[in-house]
């Protein structure tokens, strides 16, 4: 389990680590070639001023809870600590993307369709360019459209073509607050591998941070197990699109 806290590049995180005989958590601090981590113990965060503040600014204070339950050696599933990181990541999106309702988004999602229709592609990504490039010249919340900018995430995801992944990540970048709402996962709609390649052979300093992600989601086992198709058919359910809901 990992969690990036408020932002995409936050450099503040923290890592379950339930097989490692170093400490149940890994803190992790900076970013790519000045990271620094260490291990330690779910008493240790509680009680350690020092790891209770990485814990509040890698905003992951809804681990508290858990970390009781650890010191008590109450039995805790990871199922349990997925599930309450999910739900802690919903309501930081919705705190952040208000002005959208549920109803709203299934409209979206009902006009391009998942996967969306090859003709509207380009339409797609000049739509979430434009969004973007509002939220680079400072948009405030009230003017930059977050949930768009997450569907057309995954439409593209949906859409399949490595050639996307940098404009997503783009995407994932620059959306302070609601890295939760724009997984890394959603870079991968042509597979981990073709991905990875995509990526490389765009050679940008831009990517740099895309390749440093998705190096170390394989490494937290993000990817065991995980398919595209696996992937997609929870975002239809969640737009609720093609009779998947």
């Amino acid at each position: 389990m990992n969690d990036d806290g408020k932002h995409a590049n936050n450099p503040y995180r923290v890592v379950y680590t339930p097989e490692s005989d170093h400490g149940d958590f890994q803190l992790v601090e900076g970013s790519m070639h000045s990271e620094y981590a260490t291990f330690v113990s779910a008493s240790e965060l509680l009680h350690d001023e020092q790891w209770s503040d990485h814990l509040r600014r890698a905003d992951c204070e809804w681990l508290v809870p858990f970390l009781h339950r650890f010191v008590d050696d109450e039995s805790v599933s990871s199922e349990e600590i997925l599930l309450a990181r999910d739900h802690h990541r919903a309501r930081r999106w919705a705190e952040r993307t208000g002005s959208m309702t549920r109803d709203d988004e299934r409209e979206l999602a009902a006009t391009f369709g998942l996967p969306p229709n090859p003709e509207t592609v380009p339409a797609i990504r000049q739509a979430l360019r434009v969004e973007l490039e509002r939220t680079e010249l400072g948009g405030s919340a009230d003017t930059v459209d977050w949930p768009s900018i997450r569907f057309y995430c995954v439409a593209l995801f949906a859409h399949g073509d490595p050639v996307d992944a940098p404009l997503v990540w783009r995407a994932r970048d620059a959306a302070p607050a609601v890295a939760g709402g724009i997984d890394v996962e959603l870079l991968c709609g042509g597979g981990l591998e073709r991905t990875l390649a995509a990526l490389r052979a765009d050679g940008s300093v831009a990517t740099d941070g895309a390749l440093e992600s998705l190096s170390r989601a394989v490494a937290e086992s993000v990817f065991d197990d995980w398919t595209p198709v696996d992937y997609l058919t929870y975002w239809r359910q969640y737009y609720g699109v093609g009779g998947d809901e």
